[in-house]
């Protein structure tokens, strides 16, 4: 199947369509280009379960990265074999020399945390019991919150790893289903306190491949002060568009993803 971005493509929508050339573009007040250089993707230093790294991580962030012309050197590995508590600090330590506007991150995830060391900030009820963040993991997520929209007001963080969109419990404290208090939650609601108010946070919603899971989100700042509750599927799961994302997610929209909107990710899905 050829690629299903229409590189001439410039809707009038609101917010400002994107237009894809060369490298990285992300939505906001205005479409602008991002340099590849203000781009940082991290990933595991090896494989924890089967082929996880050699076989997914590492492949999907050099094709990512070829994609947007990003140097494979942004491509940087965080010693998984450590604690949890040293891979956060490393991450940090290279996002703070990195600067990045845009964050992708190639690891294992979950309703709480992510494999390169980060962890939810908040204590929540998850199905199999309490999760209580220690004091040293709260501080390094304020301190991602603190760099990535220090960086830029409109940063994206493209979290291709597993359930970081998932509700912890799923039960009726918010909104069932909506990813609320999940890892992503979070974050974008985080980031738009810290005045990054048209964040974007991509997350998946259950287990799966590490780009191609058709159950994903877009957690928007949407120019709000706090942030939201959850966020919706991109597209509704047993639905026809569903089905056909999950074919589109075979192509390089896979990659692309993070920085469409939503409605356009549906006009470019009416040619799957």
């Amino acid at each position: 199947m050829s690629s299903l971005i229409d590189y001439s493509y410039a809707p009038p929508a609101f917010p400002p369509p994107l237009t894809f050339k060369n490298g990285l573009f992300t939505k906001g007040r205005k479409s602008r280009r991002v340099d590849p250089d203000k781009v940082l993707i991290l990933t595991p230093d090896r494989n924890e379960k089967k082929a996880d790294y050699t076989g997914a991580f590492l492949p999907e962030a050099r094709k990512f990265a070829d994609l947007h012309g990003i140097p494979r050197s942004q491509i940087h590995t965080i010693d998984v074999g450590k604690s949890m508590r040293y891979r956060a600090d490393r991450s940090l330590a290279l996002i703070e020399e990195h600067q990045p506007q845009v964050l992708v991150i190639f690891c294992h995830g979950y309703s709480t945390g992510i494999q390169v060391g980060f962890r939810s900030p908040s204590k929540v009820k998850r199905k199999r019991g309490w999760y209580t963040p220690t004091t040293r993991a709260k501080e390094q997520f304020d301190h991602l919150v603190e760099l990535m929209a220090s960086c830029n007001k409109n940063p994206t963080i493209a979290l291709y790893c597993c359930s970081t969109g998932d509700d912890p419990d799923n039960d009726d404290d918010s909104a069932p289903g909506s990813g609320d208090d999940s890892f992503a939650d979070l974050l974008r609601d985080a980031l738009c306190e810290a005045g990054s108010r048209t964040c974007r946070v991509f997350a998946h919603v259950t287990a799966g491949h590490t780009s191609r899971n058709p159950h994903c989100k877009f957690y928007d700042g949407a120019y709000s002060s706090t942030g939201g509750v959850g966020a919706g599927h991109v597209a509704r799961p047993g639905s026809n568009s569903f089905r056909k994302l999950a074919k589109g997610l075979k192509t390089d929209l896979r990659f692309r993803l993070p920085f469409l909107s939503t409605a356009r990710v549906h006009e470019l899905l009416e040619n799957v």
